[in-house]
C-alpha cells in the first residue's frame, strides 16, 4: 500500500521499495507548472537511476524490510509527512514517500 493512504498514528511495516515501472505506471499529470519550471516527471531510465540513489539513502536511514515505524504528523495537504523510525523523526515529501511499500501493523 501507499504510505499516503494512512493517517497520523498509523503503525506501519516497511515491505520494500516500489519499482520504477510501478511508480511511473498510471501516473497522471495533475499539477501545473509555471513558466520555466522543469517537470518533476522523469523518463523510466532517469527514474531508475534516481530511485537507486534514493533507495540507498533511505536504507542508510533504517528502511530495511520488516522495519516498523509510525506516521507522526501529516501537513494539512498531506505534504510533508513526519515519520518516527526507531528513535528519530524523519520528514519526507509525499512524493518521496511514494517509493515506500508498506503494510499496516495490527
Amino acid at each position: 500500500m501507499k504510505i499516503t493512504d494512512f493517517q497520523p498514528g498509523a503503525k506501519l511495516r516497511f515491505k520494500g521499495f516500489v519499482k520504477a515501472e510501478e511508480m511511473h505506471a498510471g501516473h497522471r499529470h495533475q499539477h501545473h507548472h509555471g513558466e520555466g519550471h522543469k517537470c518533476c516527471c522523469a523518463t523510466k531510465a532517469e527514474l531508475s537511476t534516481s530511485q537507486r540513489e534514493y533507495r540507498s539513502k533511505l536504507a542508510a536511514m533504517g528502511f530495511i524490510n520488516g522495519t516498523e515505524f509510525s506516521i507522526e504528523r501529516k501537513a494539512p495537504f498531506g505534504d510533508p509527512l513526519v515519520l518516527k523510525l526507531k528513535d528519530y523523526y524523519l520528514a519526507l515529501r509525499a512524493e518521496e514517500a511514494m517509493i515506500l511499500d508498506v503494510e499496516a501493523v495490527n
